[in-house]
């Protein structure tokens, strides 16, 4: 158990800098494309960073009917690897997925202060759920 929280741990860190580094990139591309552009805010409804075949592989942006913010990764097969949410509501959610992008580890809140982490095996069926 204490692994599993050291490695939800650890996902929510490395989002967390993946999210600082695509918003420093972003600032970062848009003064070198207009090297006499001064600006405070970038607006944006997607963002996506793409790799040298042009995949995203970091998506992040708001849905227009929930207003739910988000980041994405996608794994190699260009199906979900790794979503950090907050939904329209303002409740938080990460979701790990497999390969097939089934969600595997999903950590959130249920309510104020109500965390919730659910395990799923590969048939979607969860094996740990916290609380009970």
């Amino acid at each position: 158990m204490e692994t599993l929280e050291r490695r939800i741990k650890r996902l929510e860190r490395l989002a967390f800098g993946l999210a600082v580094a695509l918003v420093v990139a972003v600032a970062t591309a848009a003064v070198q494309a207009g090297k006499d552009a001064s600006f405070n805010i970038v607006h944006a409804k997607h963002i996506a960073v793409v790799d040298e075949k042009g995949v995203p592989r970091i998506n992040l942006g708001v849905e227009a009917k929930t207003g739910s913010a988000y980041v994405s990764m996608p794994n190699q097969k260009e199906k979900m690897g790794i979503l950090i949410q907050v939904t329209g509501s303002g409740k938080p959610k990460v979701v790990v997925s497999d390969q097939e992008s089934e969600a595997r580890l999903q950590v959130g809140l249920a309510g104020p202060g109500d965390m919730v982490m659910l395990v799923m095996d590969k048939d979607g069926k969860q094996i740990l759920v916290i609380p009970k």
